[in-house]
């Protein structure tokens, strides 16, 4: 016998009513200089025009204008900066930002970068609200010649690693308007595994550990599809890299199946996946029913999880 649940998600209109292309409306340039505000304190953090682009316009508090703050330089002359703050700050306004990922001390062991920019504050957020399409390469090293950046927790205390080395992640990444590729004839590629444009649009950036595109003609011949303009390398990091080394996590992979879009991936990378982009969960515990199709298939798994994505 087979029992199933299914577990519709209703999704937030907040967030999924808007669109990356909504950026453009607020006409930035690559080279000026934007500031990210901490909410509640003021505490403004640059970033590039180029980098600002990169973000999810989705999770920007001021969507469609930047506010004006005035402050007064060292030798007393009056200037303004545009600046804009994030929803993901607020676990009530933005849940589906994973609070293992946002709001856990110790969960980070490497610095990040994007566009060679070190992150302190901000890193794992900032990774978290990049689009995936807007990433043009991922790298990471194991030695980072800095020391290791604080944490951001929203609404705590600012807490400090303190390990002598640690590694880093380098983000770089693109402006989404200027490609000249065609999403048809781009091949996605996740851990080995040939995925659609919908599953890596749903990815958390935090777990990227790689990313490449390909497209050098040479190269591209070695995927045997003559039609093929680019293809998305991405290797993620498992799930126990990115939560806390202290943080207990039931792990009952070896007896699971996950579907995506009917794709199977590796049973943990349902973390990695971005909910907003979530249409239906379907969860099937699997008995002794040698006539199910999915027992069949998979006879020492349990449980199925099958994600329809938006």
């Amino acid at each position: 016998m087979i029992k199933l649940q299914i577990f519709i998600l209703i999704g937030i209109t907040l967030i999924m009513s808007c669109s990356p292309k909504d950026n453009k409306q607020l006409n930035v340039s690559d080279m000026d200089t934007i500031f990210l505000t901490e909410p509640n304190s003021g505490f403004m953090f640059p970033l590039s025009g180029f980098t600002y682009k990169a973000i999810d316009i989705r999770y920007v508090a001021n969507r469609y204008r930047f506010t004006k703050s005035i402050f007064y330089s060292k030798d007393g002359k009056k200037e303004s900066k545009n600046s804009f703050e994030l929803i993901a700050f607020s676990d009530d306004r933005a849940p589906a930002l994973d609070k293992l990922i946002t709001s856990l001390t110790a969960a980070k062991s490497w610095n990040y970068y994007i566009n060679d920019q070190f992150l302190i504050w901000y890193s794992r957020v900032l990774v978290s609200v990049l689009l995936p399409d807007a990433i043009e390469k991922v790298e990471y090293i194991e030695t980072d010649p800095n020391p290791v950046g604080s944490v951001y927790i929203y609404n705590t205390p600012t807490i400090e690693q303190k390990e002598d080395t640690v590694g880093a992640v380098h983000i770089y990444t693109r402006d989404i308007f200027r490609r000249t590729t065609h999403e048809k004839s781009t091949l996605y590629l996740l851990n080995d595994i040939v995925i659609t444009k919908k599953i890596f649009d749903a990815i958390n950036p935090i777990y990227i550990r790689s990313l490449r595109r390909v497209t050098g003609k040479t190269e591209l011949l070695e995927y045997g599809n003559k039609n093929l303009e680019e293809v998305v390398v991405i290797s993620t990091f498992e799930h126990k890299e990115i939560i806390a080394p202290d943080m207990i996590l039931a792990d009952d992979s070896g007896f699971s199946v996950l579907l995506v879009d009917g794709i199977e991936l590796s049973p943990l990378m349902d973390l990695a996946l971005n909910r907003y982009f979530f249409k239906e969960i379907q969860k099937i515990s699997l008995e002794d029913d040698t006539s199910s199709p999915f027992k069949q298939k998979y006879p020492e798994k349990k449980i199925i999880t099958m994600i329809t994505l938006e």
